[in-house]
C-alpha cells in the first residue's frame, strides 16, 4: 500500500518531493544556532542512506531508529546550545525502541524480505527474535529510567514507565506465535508504549506546577 512500492508514485516524482521537503527543512534549520545546523546535516545523511542500509546492514532498524532519534540531540541543541547528558540517554532510548517496534514488524515481513534479498533484524535473530527484542525492551526500560534519574522527575513517570514494562510484556504474548496478525498488533501498540510514557512526563511536570 505504499505510494511508491504501488507505483501510484514515480521514483522521479518521489526524488523531487524528497528534495522539497529537505529543501524546506534546511529553511527551517536556518533560523537556529549553529550546533543544531550541523547536527541538521548529519540528520540529512542519516536519512538519505537508510534505505541503502538494507541491501548490508544485518539490522537496519537500529540504523532506522537513529535517523528517527536524531531529533532528540538536535532538539536539545536548539533550545540550550548543548547537547547533555540526558539528551544521549534518550536518544539511545528512541533507537533501541525503534528496533522493538520494527522487529515485531520485520517479523510480520521476514517472508517478503528473505524473497527479495533485503536485511532485517527478524532474519538476523532467527529463532531468538522475540528473546532479542525482550532485551532490547529492557533496555529501552532501563534508558528511560536513568533519563528520569537524571531529571529528578518523580512517582507519576515512574507509575507510567511501568505501565510501560506491562505493555511491553503484552507485545512479547500477542507476538508469541509470530503469525503476521499478532506480530502487527505487536507493532501497533507501540504507540500506546509511547502515549503512556508521554503522559507520565505530562503528569510530573503537572505535578510540579
Amino acid at each position: 500500500s505504499r505510494p511508491l512500492a504501488a507505483r501510484r508514485v514515480t521514483p522521479a516524482e518521489a526524488l523531487a518531493l524528497f528534495a522539497a521537503l529537505i529543501g524546506l527543512a534546511f529553511l527551517l534549520v536556518l533560523q537556529l544556532n549553529a550546533l543544531c545546523l550541523k547536527l541538521a546535516f548529519i540528520g540529512a545523511a542519516l536519512t538519505a542512506t537508510y534505505p541503502l542500509f538494507k541491501r548490508f546492514f544485518a539490522i537496519p532498524q537500529l540504523y532506522l531508529g537513529l535517523c528517527f532519534a536524531w531529533g532528540v540531540p538536535m532538539a536539545y541543541a536548539a533550545e540550550l546550545g548543548m547537547v547533555p547528558r540526558v539528551g544521549w540517554v534518550l536518544m539511545l532510548a528512541a533507537v533501541v525502541w525503534a528496533g522493538v517496534y520494527d522487529t515485531f514488524y520485520a517479523m510480520a515481513d521476514r517472508p517478503d524480505d528473505l524473497r527479495i534479498g533485503i536485511k532485517s533484524s527478524a532474519i538476523t535473530f532467527g529463532d531468538l527474535d522475540l528473546m532479542m527484542v525482550g532485551a532490547m525492551q529492557l533496555m529501552v526500560l532501563f534508558a528511560l529510567l536513568f533519563a528520569g534519574r537524571l531529571l529528578a522527575l518523580g512517582p507519576p513517570y515512574y507509575w507510567t514507565l511501568a505501565a510501560g514494562a506491562a505493555l511491553f510484556a503484552w507485545q512479547q504474548w500477542l507476538a508469541r506465535d509470530r503469525d503476521v496478525e499478532g506480530c502487527m498488533r505487536a507493532f501497533h501498540n507501540n504507540n500506546y508504549f509511547g502515549i503512556v510514557i508521554l503522559a507520565g512526563v505530562i503528569l510530573e511536570y503537572a505535578a510540579r506546577r
